[in-house]
């Protein structure tokens, strides 16, 4: 009689750039578990796209590491295709991030940091534009190594879209940034002071990056 079989995956990272290795773990359990080790092949997908195969080992797991996968939010899964002994079965999906960076082709022009009333609130507008090819959004502005005591609180531009942790601004939605075109982006922040740093990098194909 085939037994049933499990399958989880998991991912060396949920972040990761355009041709950056991405690491996908496999395991396959009995089901009920139990002490046989199921053996077999693991077929990993982006979708319906195979990314590859690998078998599993002594241990029920199996590993592919691949830089193929393109920008975008990604949606992988890996599926124990099964044998005569063992039931085929399927992950969940685990969502992945794949950024693609197009900071080189624009000109980041950062303005004056002004202090907006008597508080610790400051105002800072930069703008961007377009350099090389048509850029297709979305579009993302991150704001990175931002000074420590130092947090965005909001920001304006063509779409704003603000959320905890790493700051970033998507400054275009799904729409065509053509050629010479610029983008102002408002930054408001509460600070220390106004000497507040960070490096600005541009991604475009992910909503979050």
């Amino acid at each position: 009689m085939s037994s049933n079989t499990t399958t989880t995956l998991l991912t060396s990272t949920n972040a990761a750039l355009v041709g950056q290795p991405v690491t996908l773990t496999a395991r396959v359990a009995t089901s009920p578990l139990g002490p046989v080790v199921p053996v077999g092949v693991v077929k990993f997908l982006d979708g319906s796209t195979t990314l590859g195969t690998a078998n599993l080992d002594s241990t029920g797991t199996a590993t592919l590491t691949t830089g193929s996968l393109q920008s975008g939010n990604r949606n992988l899964t890996a599926v124990f295709v099964g044998n005569n002994t063992f039931i085929g079965s399927t992950s969940s999906p685990v969502a992945e991030t794949i950024a693609n960076e197009v900071t080189s082709q624009f000109k980041i022009t950062r303005g004056a940091i002004r202090r907006r009333g008597r508080g610790p609130h400051f105002v800072q507008t930069d703008k961007l534009k377009n350099t090389g090819a048509p850029v297709i959004g979305p579009i993302a502005l991150v704001l990175d190594g931002l000074s420590p005591g130092a947090m965005l609180t909001r920001a304006t531009g063509v779409t704003t879209s603000i959320q905890p942790g790493r700051p970033y601004i998507l400054v275009l939605g799904n729409s065509v940034l053509g050629r010479g075109k610029r983008i102002p982006v408002r930054l408001d922040f509460s600070a220390h002071s106004r000497r507040i740093r960070y490096t600005p990098h541009l991604f475009t194909g992910i909503s979050n990056p």
